[in-house]
């Protein structure tokens, strides 16, 4: 059984269909309302369990009233929620998500994400193969949490959602680090309006330590490193909401790994998880299962 360690956000969703984004000063008639379970954490964590890998997820909640809603969609997916550190006094994160013509535009409550800490976090890291990890925790939390999992010799995805700085030298321990092309923007501090633009990032994160950096371009595919930049296109598909497209690549990506497959069967693997995610809505429940992408290869 592959075992993959996720640590990382929970968070209830709170997602209205609209038109348009809304803009400043205005009130948008919106469509229909829908709660659902989410956080990048807890979402590449259900998208690893879906396709049948052993997951353990360590993420903090509120003592509120959302809390069996929570660990209701994690057990539904296999995972243990006992691991789950819950803060007194304390409001589980939420996420207000504006879903329009297949984008979106998120304003999140960190809520108790934002305490959780390496002391919540007791376990062996060498009893696992995979630690995932984004970047809606604490960074003190992500940088101990790196350095653990380093010295054990797990294989590290990092994805760097949403944009925050990082102490480069921690970049020398990240196997894998996914960005799309606004964080790789603001992770090499450059403009990227090209495929050569997006490949300069590539090459400077490389150049940082970082083994297979990885540039998601959305309908311009994506970019990585192995030994040379390769590029893969995107998939056709009619995009339905975008929201958790990255949490579903990057959940896939640590199945694939964890069962030791290589990186481009791996990278190809993950985006057509995405690609399946980004057509159907809603974040945990769009995860596809390993059935679901054997009969439907797209």
């Amino acid at each position: 059984m592959k075992k993959i360690l996720v640590i990382g956000s929970i968070n209830i969703d709170y997602v209205i269909e609209t038109g348009r984004l809304v803009k400043k000063d205005e009130t948008l008639r919106g469509g229909k309302l829908t709660l659902n379970a989410g956080g990048k954490g807890a979402n590449q964590a259900v998208a690893a369990a879906r396709l049948g890998a052993d997951v353990t997820f360590i993420g903090a909640i509120g003592d509120d009233d959302q809390q069996s809603f929570l660990k209701k969609s994690l057990s539904d997916a296999g995972i243990d929620t006992d691991t789950l550190v819950v803060k007194e006094n304390t409001k589980s994160g939420m996420a207000f998500i504006q879903v329009f013509s297949g984008n979106n535009a998120i304003v999140l409550s960190p809520g108790a994400n934002d305490a959780l800490s390496i002391d919540d976090i007791r376990i062996d890291f060498n009893a696992y193969d995979v630690l995932l990890l984004q970047n809606e925790i604490p960074m003190h939390t992500n940088a101990a949490l790196i350095e653990k999992a380093h010295v054990a010799g797990l294989c590290i995805i990092y994805d760097p959602a949403p944009a925050r700085q990082l102490d480069l030298s921690l970049m020398q321990k990240i196997t894998i680090m996914t960005p799309n092309e606004k964080e790789a923007e603001s992770i090499a501090g450059m403009k990227i309006n090209t495929r050569s633009d997006a490949e300069h990032a590539l090459l400077w994160m490389r150049k940082q330590g970082i083994n297979h950096p990885v540039i998601t371009r959305g309908d311009k595919g994506l970019l990585y490193y192995d030994e040379t930049i390769r590029h893969l296109k995107a998939l056709s598909v009619t995009p339905r909401d975008t929201t958790a497209a990255g949490d579903a690549f990057n959940g896939a990506l640590a199945y694939m790994l964890a069962g030791r497959a290589d990186l481009e069967t791996s990278i190809d693997f993950a985006r057509r998880a995405a690609a399946h995610c980004v057509g159907k809505k809603g974040a945990q429940k769009s995860m596809p299962a390993l059935k679901t992408m054997k009969e439907n290869l797209l």
